[in-house]
């Protein structure tokens, strides 16, 4: 068919593309991404790859670890409040958490956004979101990839994705191989839902319960949206300082602190049960707490428990070790011991 020289040619910006908007937004992500670089990144933003150096300095023999996820339907309540800055956060937590569960320690992160339209400022708050927890973890935003597709998301809506790339220490690998019986597990209290189990969340809420977003709930001391958008909480900070302290063997083997998630891929010959995963004492339950999560914590509400967040200063000022308040299967001798 010949080509009529009288009519305009069709452009991006007519299929619902528009190339100068999307530049505009990914200049102001390259600064929020150069906010969380380390001495390790080689590469700008806008190329089509990251380069990440590992320390040769810092690490012996290290193992990467890799991990890709999603937020899931949790944006369906961040699309209906209209709250974007926290999704971004959401995203990278959960990806650390992941690869925490084989003892791994962040490196960079990747992150992939699709819309219908680019929304600048909705954009910005998301990759803000993301680059403050890339920072917070210690790892740095070295790149992803923002797409704008016409007609494929509804207006108003987004996916969001993410990639995180970590290293352990070859002979530090969590894998559950050492756990024995007589090891205790001890675990890191969840702010909330985190970026699980929001479609039956959702729905036993919203339409078996009748609840709306704006719903007060007592037993919350909230309303239902706020308390549904609590950001995923990261662990690694928690599991950081106790390898610090405990740097040798492999922590989860070492009676120190676990997510659920760890529990489950670190233990999984464990069997747990409500009425046995009971508080432990604190070693000085008479002590005010104080630690590196008191700006969103107070005294122990319960003087006697132990907690690892809350009663962490106790912990480091105790030589004693927790104990238990169930009574914890004894180890059986050896044969060489018996004989």
């Amino acid at each position: 068919m010949a080509h009529d020289p009288s009519k305009t040619a069709v452009t991006y910006a007519d299929a619902g593309v528009d190339i100068d908007r999307a530049n505009r937004t990914k200049k102001r992500i390259k600064y929020l991404a150069h906010k969380t670089f380390t001495r390790s990144v080689l590469s700008e933003i806008g190329g089509f790859g990251g380069l990440f150096a590992v320390d040769k300095a810092k690490w012996v023999d290290p193992i990467l670890v890799s991990s890709v996820d999603g937020v899931g339907t949790k944006l369906k309540v961040a699309f209906e409040m209209d709250v974007h800055h926290t999704i971004g956060a959401d995203l990278v937590n959960h990806c650390v958490n992941d690869i925490a569960v084989q003892g791994a320690t962040p490196l960079f992160f990747m992150d992939y956004l699709a819309t219908g339209r680019i929304e600048p400022e909705i954009t910005e708050k998301v990759i803000e979101g993301l680059a403050e927890a890339c920072k917070h973890n210690g790892c740095a935003l070295i790149g992803g990839e923002t797409a704008e597709m016409p007609g494929f998301y509804p207006d108003g809506e987004y996916d969001l994705a993410g990639f995180i790339v970590g290293a352990v220490e070859r002979e530090r690998i969590i894998s559950g191989k050492t756990v024995e019986v007589g090891d205790v597990i001890l675990g890191l209290a969840s702010n909330g839902l985190h970026t699980n189990g929001y479609a039956l969340a959702r729905k036993l809420l919203f339409e078996v319960g009748k609840y709306t977003l704006d719903s007060y709930v007592n037993e919350l001391k909230g309303k239902v949206g706020n308390e549904l958008l609590r950001t995923h909480k990261s662990y690694w900070p928690a599991i950081k300082r106790l390898w610090m302290v405990n740097a040798s063997p492999p922590w989860p083997t070492s009676r120190a602190a676990a997510s659920p998630k760890i529990c489950r891929e670190c233990y999984p010959a464990a069997w747990l049960q409500s009425s046995t995963w009971a508080r432990g004492r604190s070693p000085r339950s008479s002590n005010t707490c104080s630690n590196w999560e008191m700006s969103r914590r107070k005294k122990c509400s319960v003087p006697s428990t132990w907690d690892w967040e809350c009663c962490w200063s106790c912990h480091q000022r105790s030589s004693r070790k927790p104990k238990p308040s169930w009574n914890a299967p004894e180890k059986k001798p050896s044969p060489s011991a018996a004989s």
